[in-house]
């Protein structure tokens, strides 16, 4: 995002006009030193935003920054990601950006990274300019405590929360579909044969999605004829080792197959490490990542979920519940539900 401020700000400082010709990413790149990568993004969200027009083998040409929005319209939306939340570069952030941009293209967008164990403080910070600043501003909460969303609601700042809701909460959401998760996630560990499921949570905090999630999951497995005694969750630290030691445990208690569901990668690497090293029991473990948190060129290793929607069309829907909200529309409880897919591991567990 300052990067794009920094180009905007070269735009206006030169005074280019309407039709004026800009630098490409590599001349960008120059400027900024920084990758050409990373340059070509800072140019992408001033597209989106309507400050440049770009075409391949065409170039980067300016539009009419004198074009004004209307007072309704959303200006800033402040983005606040609780710590244990997933997010890695470019392969969650700049997307859901792009995503918002395309539908409020005027918006400065601004991550707040907030601490769980000082939340409330930093909220009632972020909510206190949002109230007193003069331009609309929207919040967007991604997978938020219960007292952040009720903070959100009483403010009465335009909102959206990406995850879902707890009760008595009445704010639009979007959300991937956590119960068809836990259906998939169900067919997957009997598909594998499981004598054994356990969803490993995170150790911070149990959210609503979750909930839904488990019951779905444990729905499948005792239609299936699974004992309940033989599903368990519970929370893992994230820690490798304390995972490790938690899921050593667990496998070596049973004789069959153990099928893991968890969040991110590095609570599957330390589940795949532990029992790499202990005769028969890698040929026993399944595992199964709900939310992926890193992404790279190599073929996934772990089955797991991908929301049918990309990243940048949620940012899309997102932006969307915020302008209706700025226009007056009452939009209340809205929920976007986004269907999931279950992906297959191609390569090790």
């Amino acid at each position: 995002m300052e990067l794009a401020r920094t180009l905007e700000d070269d735009i206006r400082e030169r005074g280019l006009k309407r039709g004026d010709a800009y630098l490409n990413a590599a001349d960008a790149a120059k400027m900024l030193r920084v990758s050409t990568s990373t340059a070509n993004r800072a140019l992408q969200l001033l597209s989106s935003r309507k400050i440049v027009s770009r075409g391949q083998r065409k170039g980067t040409f300016v539009n009419d920054l004198s074009i004004e929005t209307s007072l309704t319209t959303i200006r800033r939306v402040q983005m606040i990601w609780y710590e244990y939340a997933p997010l890695t570069g470019g392969f969650t952030a700049d997307p859901l950006m792009l995503g918002l941009q395309r539908e409020l293209p005027h918006a400065m967008v601004q991550f707040n990274f907030i601490p769980v164990a000082d939340g409330r403080h930093h909220l009632e910070t972020v909510l206190r300019e949002a109230l007193e600043t003069t331009d609309p501003v929207g919040i967007v909460l991604t997978r938020a405590p219960f007292h952040a969303q009720k903070a959100v609601q009483q403010s009465g700042v335009p909102a959206v929360i990406h995850g879902n809701l707890w009760p008595s909460i009445e704010i639009p959401w979007v959300n991937s579909d956590y119960e068809m998760i836990g259906q998939l996630a169900g067919g997957f560990a009997i598909e594998q044969g499981a004598e054994r499921v356990v969803c490993g949570y995170n150790d911070r905090l149990l959210l609503p999605g979750d909930v839904l999630m488990t019951e779905a999951l444990k729905d499948v497995l005792t239609q299936s004829g699974l004992p309940l005694s033989h599903f368990q969750f519970m929370t893992v630290p994230d820690d490798a080792d304390a995972a490790a030691e938690w899921a050593r445990g667990i496998v070596g208690s049973c004789s069959d197959c153990v099928v893991f569901v968890v969040y991110g990668e590095s609570t599957a690497r330390a589940i795949r490490d532990a029992v790499a090293d202990r005769a028969g029991w890698k040929r026993r473990v399944r595992i199964c990542v709900i939310e992926r948190t890193e992404e790279d060129d190599q073929s996934p290793e772990f089955a797991h979920f991908v929301c049918r929607a990309g990243v940048e069309e949620i940012g899309q829907q997102i932006a969307r519940l915020l302008a209706a909200q700025a226009e007056g529309t009452n939009v209340g409880g809205t929920s976007v539900v986004l269907p999931v897919d279950l992906v297959p591991a191609e390569r090790g567990a």
